[in-house]
């Protein structure tokens, strides 16, 4: 058996796979109806204060899914992927692991690739939802416009994953990675605060698709996404250096 069938077993004899589809699946149904419903639901005086709610643009639903999809549904993506990135949490299965691993590459590539996979294949299942969904209640979305601005989602996805890989194989416990990953995630965006930063940042990329189906540029969001992308490269590689070192030192 290889690396990538264990790795994908694991996924699915575990429901892991179960958990990260069901959330963004969630999101790409319920995003729609909250963009429609929302003005309803607003009242538009509060005792002396008047509240002015705008009626939905089509592309609505599509910035509610992605903003949800890219916070709570790569959080639980990332609880579901720090137990498998944690290979140094237990000395006897890091022993184990590395009895049939010949490099720390072949051991962390698979994990990361097939828990970055199944999220992706996730988000874009919901995003799709959404945006069909959203045709029929919100109007027409260009759905050209909205795979393009997915490319750049799933960009700022292989980072978050990518964080958490590299937390856990330095910490080397799943609870203190997580929270760290999710800190740090949180953190990120209040760089944004500079605008000089905010074109920099992986953060910038969240609101991209909504953007985007609205008639935004793509070309708008490149630097961030060349950070993004060198930044998870980066990460990958900080991850298999620490295993490896780790396997040295056994």
């Amino acid at each position: 058996m290889t690396r990538w069938t264990l790795e994908w077993l694991r996924l699915i004899r575990t429901k892991r796979w179960l958990a990260i589809l069901g959330i963004f699946v969630l999101l790409g149904v319920l995003a729609p109806v909250t963009a429609y419903f929302l003005p309803r639901l607003v009242p538009a005086t509060t005792g002396s204060i008047r509240i002015q709610v705008f009626p939905p643009h089509p592309y609505d639903g599509i910035t509610y899914y992605v903003d949800n999809a890219l916070a709570l549904g790569v959080f639980v993506a990332i609880i579901a992927a720090v137990s498998p990135f944690t290979v140094d949490a237990h000395r006897g299965l890091s022993l184990f692991y590395r009895s049939r691993v010949p490099n720390a590459g072949k051991l962390i590539i698979p994990k990361y690739l097939v828990i970055l996979a199944a999220t992706v294949v996730s988000f874009m299942v919901g995003l799709l939802l959404c945006w069909g969904e959203s045709s029929l209640v919100l109007g027409h979305v260009s759905l050209g416009r909205v795979l393009v601005g997915s490319i750049l989602s799933c960009t700022y996805i292989s980072f978050a994953l990518a964080l958490a890989l590299a937390l856990c194989t330095l910490v080397r416990a799943v609870l203190p990675a997580l929270g760290f990953t999710v800190a740090f995630l949180l953190v990120i965006p209040f760089l944004g605060a500079s605008s000089l930063a905010a074109r920099w940042i992986p953060s910038n990329l969240i609101g991209s698709v909504g953007a985007i189906a609205g008639g935004g540029g793509f070309s708008a969001y490149g630097p961030a996404a060349g950070m993004t992308v060198s930044a998870t490269v980066i990460l990958v590689f900080v991850s298999i250096f620490l295993v490896e070192r780790i396997r040295d030192s056994l």
